[in-house]
């Protein structure tokens, strides 16, 4: 998906994204770095101009240098990528990775089952809030717990195909686990399903997994 294409709807409206990209534009003085349609627009349409001035003012100049909107990446020195905090993605950045690798990989019906069931016998001792499923992950995967584990549990992961990529072991007293996924070629971008074995209840999920490199080339 291209850039006009996310900033503009079906009926060819400006979305707010389109409005603070223009604003986010203005503090990198690089308004002339836009598309020409979106320029055109502002300036044609005053209730999108009046938004962006308020937008202007409403957005931290030093997080928007510190953080600009990914369209800007391609005006950077190669050597200053434009810096994403992958362990808190923002809604627009996740909906676009999560849309992207959805039409690319296709769920396991056998793992899919598990899961469901283990929805449906969700065990009330112990719960994983986080991640949530579908969710995206890069660099690494945080689980969280609804309360302090009383046991050690042994934590599978798994791809697609229902291969075992790594067995992991939870302490007790956890409330937070970890996993480092920065290895690309054991955790390549694709489908995967964690599995929390918690007495006779094993707690399954489906999330993504994304290396940086394929993450950046999803959003440019």
């Amino acid at each position: 998906m291209n850039i006009l294409e996310r900033i503009f709807d079906e009926d060819d409206k400006l979305n707010m994204e389109g409005r603070i990209l223009y604003a986010e534009a203005m503090h990198l003085s690089k308004v002339g770095e836009l598309p020409k349609k979106l320029i055109d627009y502002i300036w044609e349409d005053d209730e999108s101009r009046l938004a962006v001035a308020e937008l202007y003012e409403l957005l931290d100049a030093q997080t928007v240098q510190e953080n600009p909107h990914i369209y800007f990446k391609q005006f950077m020195d190669s050597n200053s990528l434009v810096s994403i905090d992958w362990n808190n993605l923002d809604a627009v950045l996740e909906d676009i990775l999560r849309t992207t690798l959805s039409n690319q990989y296709t769920p396991n019906r056998r793992m899919e089952r598990r899961m469901a069931l283990s929805l449906k016998t969700s065990n009330k001792t112990l719960q994983v809030t986080q991640p949530e499923k579908d969710a995206i992950c890069v660099q690494q995967i945080t689980f969280q717990f609804s309360k302090a584990t009383p046991q050690s549990y042994r934590l599978l992961l798994q791809n697609s195909e229902e291969e075992e990529i790594e067995e992991f072991e939870v302490p007790a007293n956890s409330l937070q686990f970890q996993i480092s996924i920065q290895d690309e070629k054991k955790y390549p971008t694709g489908l995967y399903y964690s599995t929390l074995l918690v007495d006779r209840t094993p707690i399954s999920n489906r999330l993504y997994i994304c290396t940086e490199q394929d993450a950046r080339e999803m959003l440019s």
